[in-house]
């Protein structure tokens, strides 16, 4: 076992040691100055991938049961009031499903799946015929980018 830094690599025995991650250190520019891995390098893919997934699963099905209580209640544009609700809990959801499954760097691993489930919700509006100003874009990321983090900051607390 070679120890970096605050992360260790373990010998690479076949693919599942390595499945969904980026564990290849010093490669030149892309590591850090001290010689250890790159904060990339140290990028659980496969939690990031499952945080979205899970993220978008539950903005969906949020989304679907917020617009439905908002319409019994009648409340006025019920879709768009129950989409925005339910995105935000999307990307703590994304976040803590991160921070979970990621071994270290819980508020890193939950802050990009946040922002990986933004990029989804732009990618869909921008689909969907939407302008999409840049200040509108910003928030977005930024809402993505602290509260996953803070969920995954939540999940990386096991008791």
């Amino acid at each position: 076992m070679r120890v970096y830094g605050a992360v260790t690599e373990r010998p690479r025995v076949g693919l599942p040691s390595t499945v969904g991650h980026l564990s290849r250190p010093n490669l030149g520019s892309a590591s850090s100055s001290i010689g250890g891995p790159s904060v990339i390098a140290s990028l659980r893919l496969l939690a990031v991938v499952l945080g979205v997934g899970i993220g978008s699963l539950a903005a969906t099905v949020l989304a679907l049961v917020f617009w439905g209580g908002l319409t019994l209640v009648g409340v006025d544009d019920a879709p768009l009031a129950g989409l925005a609700a339910a995105i935000v809990v999307g990307f703590a959801v994304s976040g803590y499903t991160a921070g979970r499954l990621a071994p270290h760097t819980h508020r890193f691993h939950g802050a990009v799946a946040g922002l990986g489930l933004a990029g989804l919700v732009l990618i869909m509006a921008r689909l969907g015929g939407s302008e999409a100003p840049l200040g509108q874009i910003l928030l977005l990321f930024g809402l993505g980018i602290l509260t996953g983090g803070a969920s995954g900051i939540a999940a990386g607390r096991r008791g």
